[in-house]
């Protein structure tokens, strides 16, 4: 049988036993990253651990990245690892960037956004443990409004913002309007968009705010149907984007707030002159972040602003 076990900075290796998953893990402090990943590698003149397990590492990212040792013991690792039964896996923040000695030794696994399944398992814990005299109790229609506006964010953030929900409008339990309900779960969600320092949510306003434009109304009306879940399941392709170019003041910004409003999706604002860093790949990181994000959140309406600023070089 594999063993498992947990790093982590404070308790060091943690071997939680399968056979009794309500026992507290034992532990064997050691905490230093590097003699961590020696135990592991057998590279600290021992071998400590079974031959057959699964080890992972909570956020040693910083001293991986400036710790040479550790570095040496990754591709040490790596070289025995088809032959070997030990398996290294090693958690990151996403705008974590491997060292350029480990990028041929080291593969990277993204994990997507929550799916509609967690995120509506988050939503019925945190619901139930409301008394059920003052438990809301939304149609399946509603909930799946609130489950919408909570697309893109990771499962703690979506706790986090149900449960704000709830606190903030406990005076109005069980009867929360779904509108003040979804409203706490957007300004979470706006909070969580601002930390990336490139994106930002508009508020839409109503088409009929836009003066002239005949030509775009129209265009956007007729194919507001195609981002139903109607239109989607018939397979109906929505449509990709249009370009809006005219010099400042001409309502460019506005309409875009519009057909947002149309759509009935949220409006990403992307400023292309933030995305631009002074250190080699650093662009290019806010760049992917930015992008990924988007895709986790669609669909939306993304507007590029001041695009120009860029050139093919740098985007």
């Amino acid at each position: 049988m594999m063993e498992f076990r947990l790093w982590t900075v404070l308790h060091g290796w943690q071997k939680f036993d399968k056979a009794r998953p309500q026992d507290e893990p034992t532990e064997d402090n050691i905490a230093e990253p590097l003699a961590a990943l020696k135990a592991i590698t057998a590279m600290g003149g021992g071998d400590p651990f079974g031959a057959r397990g699964v080890f992972v590492m909570m956020h040693p990212h910083k001293m991986l990245s400036q710790h040479l040792g550790m570095i040496q013991c990754v591709k040490e690792y790596a070289k025995t690892f088809v032959a070997g039964h030990r398996r290294l896996i090693i958690l990151t923040p996403l705008s974590y960037s491997l060292p350029e000695e480990l990028q041929d030794d080291v593969v990277i696994l993204d994990y997507d956004p929550p799916s509609y399944a967690e995120l509506r398992d988050v939503y019925d814990r945190l619901i139930n443990d409301v008394p059920e005299a003052r438990r809301p109790k939304y149609n399946d229609a509603q909930i799946d409004q609130i489950l919408a506006n909570g697309a893109g964010m990771t499962q703690a953030e979506f706790d986090n913002a149900i449960s704000r929900a709830l606190v903030t409008n406990r005076a109005k339990l069980p009867n929360i309007p779904l509108d003040d309900f979804c409203k706490m779960i957007a300004d979470v969600k706006t909070e969580v968009v601002k930390r990336s320092e490139v994106l930002e949510i508009m508020e839409p306003i109503e088409m009929s705010a836009v003066g002239g434009l005949d030509n775009l109304k129209d265009w956007v009306q007729k194919r507001a149907g195609c981002f139903s879940q109607k239109a989607r399941d018939f397979g109906v392709e929505p449509p990709k984007g249009i370009a809006l170019i005219g010099p400042p003041g001409t309502g460019k910004s506005l309409a875009s707030k519009a057909i947002s409003s149309v759509l009935g999706i949220p409006l990403l604002k992307l400023e292309v002159g933030r995305l631009f860093q002074s250190l080699v790949g650093q662009s290019e990181q806010r760049v992917r972040d930015a992008l990924r994000m988007v895709d986790s959140m669609a669909p939306c309406v993304l507007m590029i602003d001041e695009i120009n600023k860029s050139n093919d070089e740098r985007i």
